[in-house]
């Protein structure tokens, strides 16, 4: 009994081990294990996609062969600090070099199985966030070009959104109608246009003309509003 019993749960932990091994063979997400020496133990075939290489190419070489050389310290302190806490989970984004010579930003997480006989390393799990980078960085520059040519503009510029929400402004349009900053920040566009509105030499076919256009986005038009 205590033999068939053994077989058992040797035949159900080769099933779960079977089938944990399907499930990283087929994750987009790069899975390895790193020895307490830093030594690549596994890494699954998602490395191919992510970084260029075959398994094979990358086992029994040190990771840090493949961080970025600004980030070793910063690495080395992070396998410090995660082997010294059993259990610990760490998140870290590095430059990974793939095979072609270029640099893949990596959101990475670590987690500490030294002590895990089945394990005896360091678990990492990560995912190439490069695309996304690269489109943070774009926006950030695009956002940074168009409040510069807003600031720099002779225009009074005035940006409202479809809930009739304030998107943007620039300083030109505040010194134009005298508006308080505190009141455009407030990102709320009725209680100026009221102010825009109670300089107008005919405040209500204005403010009429703003709300039409409002209901009609489609279209676009050019006024001339005389002030008082």
């Amino acid at each position: 009994r205590m033999l068939q019993a053994k077989v058992l749960v040797d035949r159900q932990t080769h099933t779960h081990q079977q089938w944990a091994s399907r499930v990283i063979e087929n994750v987009a997400d790069m899975v390895a294990i790193v020895g307490r020496d830093g030594i690549i133990k596994f890494v699954s075939p998602s490395i191919e996609q992510i970084g260029g290489y075959a398994p094979q190419e990358l086992v029994g070489r040190s990771y840090l062969e493949f961080v970025h050389p600004d980030e070793h310290a910063e690495a080395l302190s992070e396998l410090e600090q995660i082997l010294h806490t059993k259990d610990s989970v760490r998140v870290a984004e590095k430059r990974f070099l793939h095979k072609d010579g270029r640099w893949v930003r990596l959101d990475a997480i670590a987690k500490n199985a030294i002590d895990d006989p089945s394990i005896g390393g360091i678990i990492l799990n990560a995912r190439d966030i490069s695309e996304y980078t690269r489109t943070q960085e774009q926006d950030r520059i695009q956002a940074s070009l168009l409040k510069t040519q807003q600031e720099t503009s002779l225009d009074a510029l005035l940006i409202v959104g479809e809930n009739q929400k304030i998107i943007s402004y620039n300083q030109q349009f505040i010194d134009m109608f005298g508006i308080s900053a505190q009141l455009v920040s407030a990102r709320v566009d009725e209680p100026v246009l009221q102010s825009v509105v109670a300089q107008a030499e005919n405040p209500e076919e204005f403010l009429a003309r703003v709300r039409y256009l409002y209901e009609h986005r489609e279209l676009k038009s050019r006024e001339e509003i005389l002030l008082k």
